[in-house]
């Protein structure tokens, strides 16, 4: 929140400002959202969120379907693993709904138009269709794309595969289709 006020003192409109984030930092870049919203500072242009962590619960399917599956942050290929889907140290003495923590709590009423990323095998697929779920009742507009059999955070990783540089791709276009609104 610090850095987005501060940028605005430097009189850079909300307007030219896009908040891009993966993985938990998905979680901060809608946490930034929720934060303006109470604050009622005006919100950036776009966000767009790679692999999004939408709640520190461990209740959504997908934590348990691509436990196997996501060759990133799956059961048995990272020690993150535990971390996202058994217990979570980051929020172990707070409210799990609290969307500070969880954003998918929360209202996005206001929200930035979003281009929301994931891979039909990793384990926060659920959270990226949840996040698309509540821009969709709030009505925010937003592309969610899944990309099948790709795992967490897969274009980053994996940055030379063909489903990375559509990713890659989506991301421009997206830019630059909804920056010229």
């Amino acid at each position: 929140m610090k850095i987005y006020k501060e940028i605005l003192s430097r009189g850079i409109s909300p307007e030219k400002i896009i908040v891009i984030g993966d993985s938990a930092g998905g979680n901060l870049a809608l946490a930034l959202s929720v934060a303006l919203k109470e604050k009622n500072i005006p919100q950036p242009k776009l966000m767009i969120l790679i692999s999004a962590w939408g709640t520190v619960e461990k209740n959504l399917s997908s934590r348990k379907l691509n436990e196997n599956r996501d060759l990133v942050l799956g059961k048995n290929f990272s020690p993150l693993y535990n971390e996202v889907c058994k217990y979570s140290s980051y929020a172990k003495n707070f409210n799990k709904k609290n969307p500070n923590l969880s954003p998918i709590y929360a209202d996005f009423t206001g929200f930035p138009t979003m281009l929301i990323q994931a891979g039909g095998y990793e384990i926060l697929l659920n959270d990226s269709i949840e996040i698309a779920k509540k821009a969709a009742t709030a009505d925010v507009k937003f592309t969610l794309t899944i990309y099948p059999e790709m795992p967490h955070d897969f274009a980053l990783m994996l940055p030379t595969l063909q489903d990375s540089l559509d990713s890659f791709k989506e991301i421009q276009d997206f830019i630059n289709q909804n920056m010229n609104d």
